[in-house]
């Protein structure tokens, strides 16, 4: 069992230290155009390891699977498998949300990274999850989770763009 949780960790570890890094270097920092530049490689790294995160998911979504279902029931088995494929499509946008917010909190904006946590947490999710289980059923409920997270995501572009032209004036 704790060999599952060591690989469950591995598989997240790079997200909570990319987003630590990226808190140390923009505080360290202070320029503006310092901070854009650690963002833009932040995100860059969102992109590579959100890419070998999905496809290590979505080509081991069985053995994945597998690792959970000690008892083997094959009906669990094929919606799990199809429901991760969906859930984790969200890995992307879950690196640019945590992103953004840890940019807010370290140019001390701490509103728009407070904005970006409770929409991800409660007031996106949590109509998103009944809405879209109440129409596509279990599939909805699979799907919740990315469309909330691609929805804050469309915020915070929103949010860095008016802090930006803020921050220009």
């Amino acid at each position: 069992m704790t060999h599952t949780y060591l690989k469950i960790l591995l598989l997240f570890a790079p997200a909570f230290i990319l987003n630590n890094l990226l808190h140390c270097f923009i505080q360290n920092e202070g320029k503006l155009q310092d901070v854009k530049s650690v963002l833009k490689h932040a995100m860059i790294a969102v992109i590579l390891l959100s890419t070998a995160i999905y496809s290590t998911i979505y080509f081991g979504a069985e053995q994945l699977v597998c690792i959970f279902n000690g008892e083997g029931n094959i009906v669990l088995q094929g919606l799990a498998v199809d429901g991760i494929k969906l859930y984790f499509i969200a890995t992307p946008f879950i690196g640019f949300n945590i992103v953004m917010a840890t940019y807010f909190t370290s140019i001390e904006g701490p509103r728009p990274a407070q904005i970006i946590t409770l929409l991800r947490g409660l007031f996106v999710l949590v109509p998103t999850s009944y809405l879209l289980s109440h129409l596509f059923k279990m599939t909805g409920v699979w799907c919740a989770y990315p469309v909330t997270e691609s929805l804050v995501a469309i915020i915070g572009c929103g949010l860095y763009a008016f802090t930006n032209k803020l921050k220009k004036v």
